[in-house]
């Protein structure tokens, strides 16, 4: 696109750097005559090209940024948009060879069949007909700038996170679960992530959604997923994970409690109570891995339309499972370790 904007540029000078050479500013302006009624189709070429070219920029530029990362063909939506400005560029042109070349005065016979004068770069003093062309050139210069900035940072966005959905198996397991690269983990960040399950006015299950997932720097922001089988592996996924959570969380208020008096001061109910803790979680975040290993099951029968929304939520689900499990190893951690101590108290 960039390209036809330097060739549309181009054409421009090429005009203005033959007007310069042949007038002086003194005398009448002067422009190449020929067949007026072929300039006049060119003109109507660059007309129509040039008002579609616009309205296809305008319109790429709210479905572009509906969603985010945006979809590859929605992206791809653009090159219509190109193919307009092309349009318009080659029109430009054609209409500049219609005007011939034998020099005569043609300002009053443009203006009379109401046509712009495409050589004219003038910024004031110019002919409503012109002014008219220009004030639609420099609209779609404006527009096409904004579309192709759009276009690269969605194009950016896309494939920054398609790098990070693509490191995930396509099958997970158990042992995949414990051997995806740490940086692939990093990447996904779930501290202000929410996945939700929506429900019609019925009480059926409606879709799922995550918001405030953030992949490789890039804030998701996604359209709901309605894949039936999918959904209900989520939904089941989320109910397992909060209990597990739930579980983690009083494992750890166990801890800072037992660690925080001396260690003579440690009962044996409450080590046993802690022991509890400790095999609740670990039971609870079981099943919750069982459940997303389930929902990861579901991927590929998800339709290709939500098919990235889908792969989106199940990072988001795979990234706070591994979360609750890493804190839930370091608490059963601290506990071995407060055990030891207890037991050796005991043995004294």
């Amino acid at each position: 696109m960039h390209n036809l904007q330097i060739i549309s540029i181009g054409l421009l000078a090429v005009s203005s750097t033959c007007r310069a050479s042949r007038l002086s500013p003194a005398v009448s302006i002067y422009r190449r005559d020929g067949n007026l009624n072929e300039y006049k189709t060119r003109v109507g070429d660059v007309d129509t090209n040039i008002q579609i070219a616009i309205k296809c920029y305008e319109d790429f530029l709210p479905k572009v940024s509906k969603w985010t990362p945006p979809h590859q063909e929605t992206l791809d939506s653009i090159y219509a948009c190109d193919k307009y400005y092309n349009l318009t560029s080659k029109a430009l042109g054609n209409a500049r060879e219609a005007l011939g070349n034998d020099d005569v005065a043609l300002t009053d016979k443009l203006f009379n069949d109401k046509l712009p004068d495409i050589t004219d770069r003038r910024t004031t003093g110019q002919g409503e007909y012109t002014q008219k062309l220009q004030a639609s050139r420099e609209q779609l210069e404006d527009v096409s700038s904004k579309a192709g900035e759009a276009f690269k940072n969605g194009t950016e966005a896309l494939k920054k996170v398609t790098d990070v959905l693509k490191e995930f198996p396509d099958v997970l397991t158990n042992d995949t679960f414990k051997t995806i690269q740490k940086r692939v983990v990093r990447s996904i960040d779930v501290t202000n992530a929410r996945v939700e399950i929506r429900t019609k006015s019925d009480g059926s299950l409606d879709g799922v959604v995550v918001v405030g997932l953030v992949i490789a720097g890039v804030v998701l922001s996604i359209k709901i997923v309605t894949a039936q089988s999918f959904v209900m592996a989520c939904a089941k996924f989320g109910r397992l994970f909060q209990a597990a959570k739930s579980s983690t969380e009083t494992l750890s208020a166990l801890m800072t409690e037992l660690e925080s008096v001396p260690i003579e001061d440690v009962t044996i109910g409450k080590m046993a109570r802690a022991r509890t803790a400790v095999r609740d979680a670990d039971v609870k975040l079981e099943k919750a891995l069982q459940a997303a290993i389930r929902v990861s099951n579901r991927l590929p029968s998800v339709p290709a339309a939500e098919s990235r929304e889908a792969h989106s939520i199940f990072a988001a689900q795979f990234r706070q499972t591994r979360e609750a499990s890493d804190t839930f190893l370091d608490l059963s951690s601290r506990y071995e370790q407060l055990k030891g101590k207890v037991d050796g108290m005991i043995s004294l």
